[in-house]
């Protein structure tokens, strides 16, 4: 089975038990934490958008996002935000959904936490969506 083929099965089973068993889920993404990095790696690119997915399914089903997943919020805002070549024009919609869902599952916490080498999410997110808009005038500009 390929890494794409996995993580596509991976996202499925996610789906097919979405907000069923919920005591499954912190145990989950400590299943799943080294595949999900891997899907927001170069080596593993061609499973990106199955990887932001099931990074969007761990958050919306759960009550709280735990320190493991708020991990995940850095990581995929600095791969866009610094040129990291796995997020791009091309998948930018899809990497936006993860995003939003810890903005509605954690609004207090992305307000007012401040992560070291990070900073504070809703400040991160601020210059996400600034690249955002530079890079879409780019693209119109071409």
């Amino acid at each position: 089975m390929t890494a794409d083929s996995l993580m596509t099965a991976i996202r499925r089973v996610l789906n097919s038990i979405s907000g069923q068993f919920p005591e499954l889920y912190p145990q989950l993404e400590h299943v799943l934490e080294q595949a999900l990095y891997l899907t927001l790696s170069e080596d593993g690119s061609s499973a990106t958008d199955e990887g932001l997915t099931c990074i969007a399914e761990l958050i919306y089903n759960q009550q709280t996002v735990s320190e493991k997943m708020w991990g995940f919020y850095f990581h995929i805002l600095d791969l866009y935000i610094h040129n990291k070549g796995v997020i791009d024009s091309d998948n930018i919609g899809q990497a936006s959904v993860p995003l939003i869902n810890f903005m509605v599952k954690a609004p207090t916490e992305f307000k007012s936490m401040n992560v070291p080498n990070f900073g504070n999410p809703l400040e991160q997110m601020f210059v996400f969506i600034s690249k955002v808009f530079s890079d879409g005038q780019s693209l119109m500009d071409e």
